[in-house]
């Protein structure tokens, strides 16, 4: 038998399931002049930069946003996070809006080194940057 105990907090910065999120200004391929220098993921799909979260929410439909470093690999999870949402956008095309935002603001200055490293508005603006470790 396992036991694991955890804290859980009241109240928490980050957006909840099913609410307006914050109406953040990621960036996109029409806001950002080499795609490649602002993001880490390897194999760019195009398509999950195409709109912010703030014209997402306007256009009504469900939207789904990931929040990842692909290469730099600060989780676990953060490499196959943006493959994973490319698969689905493919299976569920035209039904919802998926956005891949990159959680800082200068990968191409980092180098390896997250001492270097800015994160970006929306993680801010989601509050994720409040959350530990």
């Amino acid at each position: 038998m396992a036991v694991a105990l955890f804290e859980v907090a009241e109240h928490s910065n980050v957006p909840n399931i099913w609410s307006v999120p914050p109406l953040s200004r990621n960036k996109t391929l029409q806001n950002r002049e080499s795609l490649e220098k602002s993001h880490t993921d390897f194999a760019l799909d195009p398509d999950l930069y195409q709109i912010t979260v703030e014209d997402a929410v306007a256009t009504g439909k469900p939207t789904v946003v990931v929040f990842a470093s692909p290469a730099l690999l600060t989780s676990p999870t953060c490499g196959h996070q943006t493959a994973t949402l490319s698969e689905f956008k493919a299976e569920h095309a035209g039904e919802a809006n998926f956005i891949h935002v990159e959680i800082y603001d200068n990968p191409d200055e980092i180098h390896g080194d997250l001492n270097k490293a800015t994160l970006s508005q929306p993680v801010q603006d989601w509050g994720i940057s409040d959350l530990p470790d």
